[in-house]
């Protein structure tokens, strides 16, 4: 598991893949049914969510984040960076 410090924008990230999702308006709905975690995003968590559905790294995930919301470069990076970081500890994606 990596933290913050340890996280370099080049990290590539993927899914982990036995997350079952479900859209509800625009967010998702996820549960782990291994440890029976239950989250529910936002409309930026979810379009953050939706461009790791592949092999990403995380500079992808803000640029392609910036394109869609009005935001600096700084406070994307933070957001996605500390979004992707809790999603690792929560065993949602695997940095490779």
């Amino acid at each position: 598991m990596k933290d913050i410090e340890h996280i370099s924008l080049n990290t590539q990230i993927i899914r982990k893949p036995d997350i079952d999702i479900v859209e509800m308006d625009g967010d998702f709905v996820m549960m782990d049914l291994d440890t029976g975690l239950y989250l529910a995003f936002n409309q930026v968590s979810s379009d953050i969510w939706n461009h790791i559905q592949d092999r990403v790294t995380i500079k992808e995930v803000i640029e392609a984040t910036m394109e869609e919301y009005d935001v600096s470069k700084e406070t994307c990076k933070n957001r996605v960076v500390e979004l992707v970081v809790g999603l690792e500890q929560l065993h949602l994606i695997q940095f490779i």
